[in-house]
């Protein structure tokens, strides 16, 4: 299948680049800079663009069954909310494209999806939440989009993000935090994974190695 990556520059999107073509994938990654794209590969497609801009999301989802955000917060503010514009045009241009598969990868503390994850568990995500502010708004705004589509989606809730290397093994739920860290190799592999399973689909499972 031909999987769209946004956010493929970033720390965990190189990973879920490498891990979609690993799998026998073909990718279609969206790169900020063209120079931040890895060495070419027959099964890459770099598209140059950023997510905000509706006509690179277009050229990045041409002929894509699947897409992948792996965008997150950056330095220096966004002049638009970054994730929920960006789903915003993933969502329309996959509107009525039939099997079409979108995962996104969000954070522990978002605020719509059901969560049970008993009050003193949640307590370092509301930390993190509080911290970061605006960033938060901007997934909470990304999930009530996702929430209010017809598109099939995945919406991953991580805890704390490690660059450490891979433990190969995933726990997930689709209503309770599962442990406190995962590393950004393994959380891009189960990314990959949710284009094609169908455990979790308009679901949002947390994640933790």
């Amino acid at each position: 299948m031909r999987i769209a990556v946004l956010g493929a520059t970033g720390r965990t999107g190189r990973h879920v680049v490498r891990h979609a073509i690993d799998a026998g994938h073909s990718v279609n990654a969206l790169f900020r800079d063209p120079t931040a794209a890895p060495p070419a590969h027959p099964n890459l497609r770099a598209v140059t663009g950023l997510a905000t801009d509706r006509a690179a999301v277009v050229e990045v989802l041409s002929d894509a069954d699947a897409a992948i955000s792996a965008l997150g917060p950056r330095g220096g503010g966004q002049p638009v909310p970054l994730c929920a514009t960006a789903s915003g045009h993933v969502i329309e241009i996959a509107s009525g494209r039939t099997g079409f598969r979108y995962v996104v990868i969000s954070a522990a503390g978002v605020k719509g999806p059901p969560d049970t994850t008993p009050f003193l568990a949640r307590l370092p995500s509301r930390i993190i939440r509080a911290l970061l502010g605006t960033t938060y708004l901007d997934k909470d705004a990304e999930a009530a989009v996702l929430a209010g589509s017809s598109v099939e989606w995945v919406l991953i809730r991580p805890p704390g993000l490690t660059d450490g290397p891979p433990r190969g093994n995933v726990k997930s739920d689709a209503t309770r935090a599962t442990g406190g860290r995962i590393s950004r190799d393994d959380l891009a592999r189960f990314a990959v994974m949710m284009t094609t399973d169908p455990t979790y689909v308009r679901q949002s499972p947390f994640v933790a190695g």
